[in-house]
């Protein structure tokens, strides 16, 4: 697949498409890097979060935690237990940076405009995490946005508002509850890998521990693009990818949606 096969965007910010109803639970941007021995000892690496805490002033609040995820499966949403990290957030909670000994990335909760505000926070953070570990290459650099939807028209008939999404059989007797139905592609855009995952995701579960659960019925539409290969750890070529596969997620949306979800979310442009 090629990107022509999206329709991709060409640069005209008018052709974009700008929802007034934005159904995103999660932006994220990560880079991964292999085992490092400045990261072995507990002390070193203690010394590095407390030099971090001092480049990232405007996120006041920190926690500690582990590295959890949710992976969507046939058979229901696994959990999925990872290594210690360190979390710094903003004042209301929305943007979330977190570290761990092989990995940083930043995320959105809530209130996501544009990519462009992703960027101006990234950069400096990650000028400063680079600097900070001095690996020497990256081993994965990925951009993910969770669309989660939770009105009818989007359960009813989730293949009205996106192509190539098919709809699972409704049960002839109540008694009978769909409990999960999943689909996942993944694509190759020349060194990069874009991973799609899509289905119904029960009241009161998640698909991503970051992203809090709501009461109901949603339905999913996850874009994970990203790139395996080892990248140099450089902040302004790692920048670039991270741009790439943001687009690659863009023009996999833009090229998924329907006049109908257009429609129904208020899509400007072309």
């Amino acid at each position: 697949m090629t990107r022509e096969r999206f329709r991709p965007f060409t640069g005209d910010a008018a052709s974009r498409v700008n929802l007034e109803k934005n159904a995103l639970a999660l932006v994220l941007c990560q880079v991964r890097w292999p085992d490092l021995r400045n990261l072995r000892d507990p002390e070193q690496l203690g010394a590095l979060v407390r030099s971090l805490d001092e480049a990232f002033t405007d996120y006041p609040e920190v926690r500690e935690g582990q590295e959890l995820a949710f992976n969507i499966t046939p058979v229901g949403v696994a959990p999925v237990p990872g290594e210690q990290t360190h979390d710094w957030l903003s004042g209301d909670g929305a943007w979330i940076a977190t570290f761990s000994k092989h990995s940083f990335s930043l995320s959105c909760l809530r209130g996501y405009t544009r990519f462009e505000e992703f960027t101006e926070r990234l950069q400096p953070l990650l000028d400063s995490v680079l600097a900070e570990v001095r690996p020497p290459r990256l081993e994965r650099v990925g951009v993910r946005y969770v669309n989660r939807f939770s009105d009818d028209d989007v359960l009813t008939n989730p293949a009205a508002m996106f192509h190539g999404f098919g709809q699972p059989l409704t049960a002839a007797d109540d008694s009978v509850q769909l409990l999960n139905a999943t689909q996942q592609c993944t694509y190759r855009i020349d060194d990069l890998l874009l991973q799609v995952r899509s289905g119904y995701v029960p009241p009161e579960q998640t698909v991503d521990p970051m992203i809090p659960p709501v009461a109901g019925d949603s339905w999913v539409l996850d874009l994970d693009s990203f790139k395996q290969d080892a990248t140099v750890a450089d902040p302004g070529t790692v920048m670039a990818v991270v741009q790439k596969l943001a687009d690659i997620n863009y023009d996999y949306f833009k090229h998924a949606a329907t006049d109908a979800f257009l429609e129904l979310h208020g899509g400007g442009g072309s």
